[in-house]
């Protein structure tokens, strides 16, 4: 029945359109974010943009296409090989009922990873490339049922895969999956109260090339992570005043994580660890908006286990400050200012674990200019810092990165809102 009623609304719809043209130049003095004792490379790139809107609305749904592709071109001729054209398109549908809404969100996206990786046959320990693709799906159906007056409940599930075409680097095909419910119960015309469980599975794996032995030898070793998750939180929100909001999520998190090593170059597996490491951390999200009179700002500190880039786990906290402003009828101002720290498994053998702290603090602020109805000219500066210690390992650094970028986009035609 439901699905009979949606796609009775869509037929029944029209489609808006919406396209935008940019191009942009950017220089960044060490974008693989290396440290300085490996003399980073700086980069200068022009950056070819479109992106389009694609709507179909009725009286009750909504259905929405949001590709972009980008094509970027590097002015050093050392650096051809890194040009790329990235593909992106995401989008969703909803479908609202008298008291249910029913969503589903989805994303695919190819893109070239740029890395500073260690290459066999060159041995350079600083080399650009962008010779690795990724692609990346992700699915997220929701319902959201209104109990009553006062009491709200959402059941949603997802689903994501990740997949490089290369082998033997440190990135990790995976694929995970999940599902979260909340309830929540509005006391007051301020204050609400509920409660939030998800459960979530992941894995990983990976292959890579290592030298080692005496005399040295090449092996291949393939590394298996699996991990999941459960957590219960409560969750608290207050309208603080007429323009501001504060929500607080508090609760535990249950994880648990194997991870398989075994060395394949053989062609018969010959396993080195194996080890489960279960755990129980404290999470939390807190949310503060404020609505301004030309803008508004929000700030979130959380804390969670999620995986990390190569698989494994990560404990990570973090802390975002965000907002934007009109200076002035054209002129617009976006900041945002973040600081994490990621605790993440590096090594597990059946004698232990070694864990590694990354750092993470970025600062991005962006100005645009809309100087006609067509026409915008927009500056962004973009500053990261990382700062890695590998505990054991002693292989600790620190680096940084400026980022300058100049644009301007066309506005072919726009949606009206």
């Amino acid at each position: 029945l439901i699905l009979s009623m949606g796609c009775q609304s869509v037929l029944a719809a029209n489609w808006e359109w919406g396209s935008n043209f940019g191009a942009s130049a950017d220089w960044n003095d060490n974008p693989a974010l290396v440290s300085s004792e490996r003399n980073p490379q700086s980069t200068f790139r022009i950056l070819a943009i479109y992106s389009g809107e694609f709507v179909r609305l009725s009286p009750n749904s909504e259905l929405r296409f949001q590709p972009r592709v980008t094509r970027d071109f590097y002015s050093k001729k050392e650096q051809k090989d890194l040009e790329s054209t990235d593909f992106f398109l995401p989008g969703n549908y909803r479908l609202t009922l008298q008291r249910t809404s029913w969503s589903l969100g989805y994303n695919l996206s190819r893109q070239n990873v740029l890395s500073d990786e260690t290459t066999l046959e060159t041995g350079d320990l600083n080399s650009l490339n962008a010779d690795d693709i990724v692609y990346r799906a992700s699915l997220s159906p929701g319902l959201s049922w209104t109990l009553s007056g006062k009491d709200q409940l959402f059941m949603g599930l997802v689903a994501n895969a990740t997949d490089y075409e290369l082998p033997d680097t440190n990135r990790a095909d995976s694929i995970g999956g999940g599902f979260n419910g909340s309830y929540t119960r509005s006391l007051t015309r301020r204050q609400t109260l509920g409660f939030t469980a998800s459960f979530l599975k992941y894995k990983s794996d990976n292959t890579r090339l290592i030298i080692f032995g005496d005399p040295p030898g090449l092996f291949e070793i393939e590394t298996i992570n699996k991990s999941s998750s459960s957590s219960l939180t409560l969750d608290y929100g207050l309208r603080t005043s007429p323009t501001s909001s504060l929500n607080f999520k508090f609760g535990l998190q249950d994880t648990e994580v194997e991870n398989t090593t075994t060395e394949t170059s053989s062609g018969l597996p010959f396993p080195i660890g194996n080890t489960t490491t279960p755990f129980t951390s404290t999470t939390y999200n807190i949310v503060y908006r404020k609505t301004l009179e030309q803008g508004g700002f929000n700030i979130n500190a959380s804390r969670g286990v999620t995986p990390a880039a190569n698989g494994q786990p990560q404990d990570r906290y973090q802390l975002v400050f965000a907002g934007n402003t009109e200076l002035t009828s054209k002129l617009n101002a976006k900041w945002v200012f973040s600081a994490s720290q990621q605790e993440s498994i590096v090594i597990a053998a059946t004698d232990g674990v070694l864990t590694r702290k990354n750092r993470n603090y970025n600062a991005d602020l962006r100005l645009n200019w809309s100087f006609t109805r067509k026409w915008i000219i927009n500056a962004t500066y973009a500053y990261r810092r990382a700062d890695r210690d590998r505990g054991l390992a002693n292989d600790s650094f620190l680096a940084e990165s400026h980022q300058v970028l100049l644009g301007v986009t066309y506005v072919w035609k726009s949606i009206r809102r």
